[in-house]
């Protein structure tokens, strides 16, 4: 049976396809780890009791947007909805803990920023609203013995008042969690 070569070349072009996605994204992902900006985002404590999602410390952060104008966040929320994917551009304090400088509905030409999603627009009053955002590196994934423990040295951590952040690895658009680091330490020790 002769296949007609268009067929052939499609086929061949998808398989080549599923070979470089994969490979991309590996590429993707080890240059943010090796030469992305290290952010250290501060965490707030969560309690993730849903055995369901495997074996995993859950963390929460707090409101970046503190730092960013009223009226800029204003003019963002009136248009916002659930779901929608916004563009925080990023700077470090001088404790080198993230700092948020900007907030989009497009990716900054430059600098390093993420992509949040918004959970929820809040109206303070009229003249003022907060965005409610989610980042996409909110589960640090462990062995699957480890995890429970970590998970309460996490919580105790919260509770004594000591120093727990999460390192977050920047480069472009690609933004991957290192580790999470109680006291300097990391969790998984």
């Amino acid at each position: 049976m002769n296949m007609p070569k268009y067929i052939m070349w499609a086929f061949w072009g998808m398989v080549l396809y599923q070979l470089i996605l994969p490979i991309r994204t590996v590429v993707q992902n080890e240059t943010a780890l090796r030469s992305g900006t290290m952010y250290k985002f501060p965490t707030v404590p969560v309690d993730p009791n849903d055995p369901f999602r495997g074996k995993y410390v859950a963390l929460n952060f707090p409101d970046l947007q503190d730092d960013l104008p009223a009226d800029e966040l204003q003019e963002i929320a009136s248009t916002a909805w659930v779901g929608q994917e916004l563009y925080l551009s990023l700077s470090q304090n001088d404790d080198g803990y993230v700092k948020a400088t900007d907030i989009g509905i497009d990716p900054p030409y430059n600098g390093d920023y993420v992509a949040v999603r918004v959970t929820s627009v809040i109206y303070e009053h009229t003249d003022s609203a907060r965005i409610r955002t989610d980042f996409d590196f909110n589960r640090f994934y462990m062995e699957e013995f480890k995890a429970p423990e970590a998970e309460d040295r996490y919580r105790d951590a919260h509770r004594e008042g000591k120093d727990v952040y999460a390192v977050v690895r920047v480069s472009g658009d690609v933004a991957l969690l290192e580790d999470v680091l109680i006291d300097g330490k990391s969790i998984n020790d």
